[in-house]
This record gives C-alpha cells, structure tokens and sequence, in this order.
C-alpha cells in the first residue's frame, strides 16, 4: 500500500492511499505520520482508502491491525479519524476493524 499525506490547514491530515494492504505498510504510515513536523498530537484525519485493496486481508490482519493502531494511540492523541471505504468486499473487513478498535 502506498499513500500520500496532505496536512491541511485548519490542522486535519488527509491521508490518500493506494494498493494492496499490509500490516507492514499499516505500520510504515503510521510511523511516518507520527514524525512528520506538521503532525500535532491530537489532530483529526480523513483517511480515503478507497483504492486500497484489502481482498487479501484475513481476521487474523484485523487484529494486528487494531494492535498497531493501539501502539500509536498515546502519540496520536484524542483527534478523530473518518475512513473513506468503497463498497468492495474487503470494505467489510475494514468495518470489523472499526468495531475491533471501537471496543478497544
């Protein structure tokens, strides 16, 4: 997967990604959001995943996707997060990872 970061100025990220997911790309991205010095702890996002790929995903990825979600919770801060899906089988995944967060 790949993406591009877009920091706005009202201080929401826009994040645009493409590609086949992968935990390890998860990862990539969020460690490089993190270091950006335009990042603030606490910022809002609007993720577009709609050109990403996640046909591949099992239930198993959901979780370690939640888990490296929650590993950068502290540094993300309290922003919120709106996720752009398309209406693709794998979008159903990324439904249940939302919910697999929400309970976290």
């Amino acid at each position: 997967m790949d993406w591009k970061l877009n920091f706005l100025d009202d201080n929401i990220l826009e994040i645009k990604a493409h590609g086949t997911f992968s935990n390890d790309s998860f990862i990539k991205m969020c460690e490089q959001i993190i270091i950006n010095p335009e990042w603030k702890r606490g910022m809002n996002a609007i993720a577009d995943f709609r050109e990403v790929n996640t046909n591949g995903m099992s239930p198993g990825d959901l979780f370690i996707s939640r888990d490296i979600h929650v590993q950068f919770d502290n540094m993300a801060g309290d922003g919120k997060v709106a996720v752009i899906l398309d209406m693709n089988p794998g979008a159903i995944l990324c439904r249940a990872y939302i919910k697999l967060t929400d309970i976290y």
